[in-house]
């Protein structure tokens, strides 16, 4: 009774978590610097789906901002990426990509463009119609934020009359103001700045922490990566001051607040006195979590002395409520395809806001033509592949009997077959089944521990037998004719012990 009661609590989940309306799957897209790639993920386990922009593509030389052009809430453009020219006597430039392939079009902001950027990182387009970029210069020479049209016409340059101003990243925010991150020439400290994004025009200091290191206000120094989160808050990436402090995500109260910029606490990435986390940027993304890629770590305070570490590589997914996190890539120390993560897109983040609408197409072209329970490659899942992934995820079946719906030596989790019987039942829309992965668990040292979730559990009961088809088809409108197979299930005959999924899927063995 107990087997059959999770069987219907099995079926009954199904149920509900067919209800809602399908989105189109989603990819996650992060800018390698470590081999000058952007690299293509699944967007909801993590699976590694490919190379998007290979190396050297374009002449890509240091990757930073990169973002999809979104025409409106249907469709997609062009992947805009930031090409820094690392350790070369150039400009650095903003190259298009297609949005389908992510073969290179041209350099929208050519090096020899006079107006161009000398060290460009983050980039936001507002209005999908005014590209603003935010160069840092080469301190101790000023920086500069600088605006161009969509096809890559110089505009203006934003940059207020400061002595010290050297800006990293960029968003919209939801006052419809450009908010932009300001690091300082000294060691600690830094400010976000907001301008008018039609005037072009500096508004107000947002946030700013005082370049002595005594003085720490705002726990912001050296920030970087910039987002409003679904609360309106605004989350900041920002630095150690010295080798006693955490690298962090530091939190402040949005425009809409009561009190805009007020400090509300931080996310710390790593302990004191341990070696500390270079997280540059940070983004939200499926289910209102915020992802932060671990691009390398520094040693004993020291900002210069970055060496690959544990973590390196791994691209963390927050809670920002209990602040926990999970590990969605693996660091490259066990065996993760990142060497140094920097800025990252979903094909459903809005390019100015950098808000996620999981209700807009994807960008980056088709998703790859794998799909969770087309065990035979066939485009399409049958009763039968079901049928084997259950029997893989109670462990008595390998994952080889699904060759192509789950790769050799992946797990099959709920969160699977729940996907399978979605393709069964619309259509397999060609959806990414997990790849074979080590289990990521979260740095020892780090502050966060990791967040359980449904895809990372197994079966724990002893499985006692192997499931196998109970169905007969059924003549039209006919009542079942044999009385060993009694239980109707919408048009298909099943066994007296089955338990009904729906739409004629019927198992038994729960």
């Amino acid at each position: 009774m107990k087997a059959l009661a999770t069987g219907r609590a099995l079926a009954l989940g199904l149920f509900v978590l067919l209800g809602p309306p399908a989105y189109a799957a989603d990819s996650l897209y992060i800018g390698d610097d470590s081999d000058y790639t952007v690299k293509r993920f699944d967007a909801e386990t993590g699976a590694l789906l490919g190379t998007f922009v290979s190396a050297g593509s374009g002449g890509v030389n240091g990757l930073r901002g990169l973002l999809f052009e979104h025409p409106g809430t249907t469709g997609c453009g062009d992947l805009l990426l930031v090409n820094q020219n690392v350790n070369f006597n150039l400009n650095g430039e903003v190259l298009q990509y297609a949005g389908a392939s992510g073969a290179f079009v041209k350099a929208l902001i050519p090096a020899s463009d006079p107006h161009g950027p000398y060290a460009p990182r983050g980039i936001a387009l507002w209005n999908d119609s005014v590209l603003f970029v935010a160069d840092q210069g080469n301190p101790p020479d000023l920086g500069k934020l600088l605006a161009y049209a969509k096809d890559g016409n110089f505009l203006a340059d934003l940059t207020p009359a400061r002595p010290e101003f050297y800006p990293r990243a960029a968003v919209v925010g939801p006052d419809g103001k450009l908010y932009v991150t300001l690091r300082n020439f000294e060691f600690c400290g830094g400010s976000v700045l907001r301008f008018d994004p039609a005037t072009r025009k500096f508004l107000d200091v947002f946030v700013t922490n005082p370049v002595d290191c005594n003085q720490n206000v705002n726990d912001i120094h050296r920030p970087e990566g910039l987002v409003f989160g679904p609360d309106g808050n605004l989350y900041v990436a920002s630095r150690f001051r010295d080798g006693t402090d955490t690298d962090k995500i530091v939190i402040f109260q949005g425009p809409g607040a009561a009190h805009p910029g007020d400090y509300l606490g931080n996310i710390p990435l790593d302990d004191v006195n341990f070696a500390e986390m270079s997280a540059q940027t940070l983004l939200f993304g499926p289910q209102g979590k915020l992802f932060v890629p671990i691009s390398d770590i520094n040693l004993n305070g020291d900002e210069n002395t970055t060496v690959n570490g544990p973590d390196t590589g791994s691209v963390r997914r927050y809670d920002v409520v209990t602040k926990t996190f999970d590990v969605f890539v693996p660091p490259n120390a066990q065996r993760g395809p990142l060497g140094a993560p920097w800025y990252l897109t979903f094909g459903k983040t809005d390019p100015g806001t950098l808000a996620y609408y999981e209700q807009h197409d994807s960008c980056g072209g088709s998703p790859p033509t794998s799909c969770a329970g087309d065990c035979g490659g066939t485009q399409s899942v049958a009763v039968n592949n079901i049928i084997t992934l259950v029997n893989i995820a109670l462990g008595t079946a390998q994952p080889a009997a699904c060759a192509h719906g789950v790769p050799t030596g992946a797990e099959v989790t709920v969160a699977v077959i729940i996907q399978a019987v979605n393709n069964a039942l619309h259509g397999c829309p060609h959806e990414p089944a997990p790849t074979p992965s080590a289990t990521p668990t979260a740095n020892p040292s780090a502050t966060a521990t990791p967040t359980p979730t449904s895809t990372s559990k197994t079966p724990s009961r002893t499985p006692t037998r192997t499931l196998t088809p109970t169905r007969t088809p059924k003549g039209g409108a006919q009542p079942c004719p044999d009385p060993s197979f009694p239980i109707d299930c919408d048009g298909t005959c099943c066994a007296p012990n089955s338990v009904c999924l729906g739409m004629g899927v019927c198992v038994v063995g729960f």
